[in-house]
């Protein structure tokens, strides 16, 4: 009967060292992902609007747009876009086709 109850508490043990090592691993990967976070959602923000240009229209604000992202993404520059989203967002240039998913995007910064 030992023997039963030794198994048991070596396979306990081995099940615990795998659950600490998963969560240090899932806590490592969100650590990374919160690190990132800011530049994946204005990169998710610049593939909207480049898929929703077009291309025979001179859109100014939103080539501006595009343009501050873009800097910012690429860190030509320190100034966070946010609030020019905000502007566009609230503008009649922002079509509803795509406004919610920016709105959602715009939402999810800190």
């Amino acid at each position: 009967m030992t023997d039963v109850w030794q198994g048991l508490v070596i396979e306990l043990v081995i099940l615990a060292l795998l659950g600490v090592g998963y969560y240090l691993f899932q806590k490592r990967r969100i650590l990374r992902f919160e690190a990132n976070k800011v530049p994946y959602l204005y990169s998710r923000m610049l593939q909207l609007l480049l898929v929703h240009k077009d291309e025979s229209i001179a859109q100014p604000k939103l080539d501006d747009l595009i343009i501050k992202i873009d800097d910012f993404i690429n860190q030509t520059t320190n100034i966070n876009p946010k609030s020019e989203v905000q502007k566009f967002l609230n503008s009649s240039d922002c079509h509803s086709e795509y406004k919610e998913e920016l709105r959602s995007l715009y939402n999810e910064l800190p």
